[in-house]
């Protein structure tokens, strides 16, 4: 990407700034105000409801920051982010603290990391950066480039599931599918391949109680009578989309604290069908829609191939991980562990989704500023003049 940060007007900055921090703003406020509705009183409200207004105000910070750094800096720093990252999933099997089973978690000090979230824009950075790089003149390295794409897209996500993190893992998979079908022809070895990974990944469950516990449970979930001590958190998760009916519970101070476990994460979209009811809980949905349209419009009128595949996987990332978290709260899929971006609680989470959304609109900025008359165009302010 050629750096032309300068020509970027001042007030269009501050707009866009704008339009991006209260977006977020509103989408953090109403996952605070849902949590806070969820849990009506019990204990460890007030601490969740903390974390989540702390971390709220540093991805504000974070966003506000991105939108601001100078052009060159998208330049310099995903190759170092995407080392990092990867070595940070590694590190994991040596200082990593288990949690139900899981080794995905650094603890310092009281504050716990789950890297494998932080590798979620590190990834989207990989995929650019190997699909952007010029095919080769040889014949047979541009042939076999898109094996190699496949081999690094593996060599990232191996990791997570051997932690296991397989919620995780699902969502980077499919987020390499989504990029590779959409960028690259697919052939009949190229197909065999995928096909012959994703069993390969699948028989590789079978090595972790962990995983297979959840895929058990979902199994007993889905008997007409099935087995509560077992299958405890799928039964609450049905019962709370049938309580929720058409439309809701309604707020405190009615009822009491919604039914299933987790409800400020895992079970977020579920708590909040059991609250708003279905009709008031369709929105949620259509903002993931939204976003990925957006992403997908974006990278079909961008003339960068970086570009374009960072709105791409970005697009598919977020929306993705929504969807799969919506199945596993509507009893589609078996429990993953993963919470609904930017509206559930989770501190990694939050941040990761923030970098990956400001990332988007610090790109997509860049080049709208391109298309501006050449009186709107003046001296802006950035980190380089700090």
């Amino acid at each position: 990407m050629q750096s032309n940060d300068h020509i970027i007007p001042g007030s269009f900055r501050r707009k866009r700034m704008f339009r991006l921090l209260l977006t977020l703003l509103v989408l953090f406020m109403t996952g605070i105000f849902l949590v806070s509705s969820f849990a009506n009183g019990l204990p460890g409200t007030a601490w969740h409801i903390k974390q989540m207004a702390f971390y709220s105000a540093i991805s504000l910070l974070i966003a506000t920051i991105g939108m601001c750094l100078p052009e060159g800096a998208f330049s310099r720093l995903p190759r170092f982010y995407i080392i990092a990252s990867w070595v940070a999933l590694l590190l994991l099997f040596l200082v990593g603290k288990q949690v139900n089973g899981a080794t995905s978690w650094f603890r310092f000090m009281g504050i716990s990391i789950q890297p494998s979230e932080f590798a979620k824009p590190a990834f989207i950075l990989m995929l650019a950066y190997a699909f952007s790089k010029q095919l080769p003149e040889n014949k047979l390295m541009a042939r076999i480039r898109p094996y190699t794409i496949l081999l690094l897209g593996g060599i990232f996500i191996m990791p997570i599931i051997l932690q296991p993190d397989l919620g995780t893992a699902c969502v980077f998979t499919v987020t390499l599918l989504i990029v590779f079908f959409c960028c690259i022809r697919l052939t009949y070895p190229m197909a065999g391949i995928m096909i012959a990974l994703i069993g390969g990944c699948m028989a590789l469950i079978h090595r972790f109680p962990h995983a297979m516990r959840r895929i058990a449970t979902y199994k007993d979930a889905l008997l007409l009578h099935p087995n509560i001590e077992t299958a405890f958190h799928n039964y609450k998760l049905q019962e709370s989309v049938i309580k929720g009916g058409w439309f809701g519970s309604g707020f405190w101070p009615c009822t009491g604290a919604v039914s299933p476990p987790l409800s400020y994460s895992d079970s977020f979209f579920a708590a909040t069908v059991e609250l708003l009811g279905v009709i008031s809980s369709i929105p949620f949905i259509f903002i993931y829609l939204a976003w990925f349209y957006h992403c997908c419009e974006l990278a079909h009128r961008t003339t960068s191939m970086t570009n374009r595949i960072i709105y791409l996987a970005a697009g598919a990332m977020v929306t993705a991980q929504a969807f799969i978290h919506i199945g596993v709260n509507l009893g589609l899929l078996p429990i993953t562990g993963l919470s609904m971006p930017l509206l559930g609680t989770g501190g990694s989470a939050f941040l990761s989704f923030t970098i990956i959304v400001t990332m988007v609109e610090r790109l997509s900025m860049q080049e709208d500023a391109k298309l501006l008359p050449a009186e709107d165009f003046s001296p802006s302010p950035s980190l380089e003049n700090a």
